[in-house]
């Protein structure tokens, strides 16, 4: 009983570490405020340097944490529609990017390859 109490209490320990991790990253400053990301398509990693991928994946944590945790709404694609075709299907990606892209004001639609 006491070695399940210690391994619970562990996890807990690890699990709270992690999330503090997390929340620091959300809640500090960008790590350069200079990237330029305006007119770049995001096809393959490695066309951008470490600190852009590091601004993005800021960027990404502080959307995420405004709309879940404060939840503000942030029209930034407002006015944007978005076609999707994809050649495999995949519901959960097809639906994930959906919801993201309406929760930021956007007008996601999906048409299947076999259209035509």
């Amino acid at each position: 009983m006491l070695s399940n109490l210690r391994i619970l209490l562990n996890k807990a320990a690890l699990r709270k570490a992690h999330t503090s991790m997390v929340r620091n990253f959300r809640y500090g400053k960008p790590v350069q405020s200079q990237v330029q990301l305006k007119g770049r398509d995001l096809l393959t990693l490695k066309n951008f340097t470490g600190e852009e991928i590091q601004y993005m994946l800021w960027l990404s944590a502080d959307l995420k944490f405004r709309i879940k945790q404060k939840g503000e709404y942030l029209p930034l694609l407002q006015g944007k529609s978005l076609g999707m075709i994809f050649e495999k299907r995949s519901t959960r990606t097809r639906l994930s990017t959906e919801t993201g892209f309406a929760l930021l004001g956007g007008h996601p639609s999906f048409v299947s390859p076999s259209a035509g």
